[in-house]
């Protein structure tokens, strides 16, 4: 996409996080405030019934542009913190610290039967 003339126009129009001007930030206008993201990570959010996705591109602490989708489906919990959590822990990567682990504060998957998948139980 980014060897297309339209690029630019398609990069700036999406929202960018944590910036409060609807036409700016739109989506993502009260999301990731205060943080490395806010500014910096520019995205697409979708959400249907069971599911949401955030896909876009953020630029890191070394000035790397990485391109990043996050979709969850069939969730128990808004999976929302957790998208955030990414985009801070991605603008906030750098090659001489470590990022923090994104994962769920709390895992719910109980035991299953051998053989059977956990989201065919909306188990995790």
């Amino acid at each position: 996409m980014r060897d297309e003339s339209w690029f630019d126009t398609y990069d700036d129009a999406l929202p960018v996080a944590g910036i409060d001007e609807r036409l700016v930030g739109g989506t993502l206008r009260y999301r990731m405030g205060g943080t490395p993201a806010a500014g910096n990570l520019r995205g697409k959010t979708g959400t249907l019934t069971g599911v949401t996705a955030l896909s876009g591109y953020v630029t890191d602490a070394d000035g790397r542009e990485l391109v990043f989708s996050m979709i969850s489906n069939n969730y128990l919990d808004s999976p929302r913190s957790i998208e955030d959590e990414l985009g801070v822990t991605l603008a906030s990567d750098s090659e001489d610290s470590a990022a923090a682990a994104v994962c769920p504060r709390t895992l719910r998957a109980p035991a299953l039967p051998e053989g059977v998948e956990c989201s065919w139980v909306k188990a995790c």
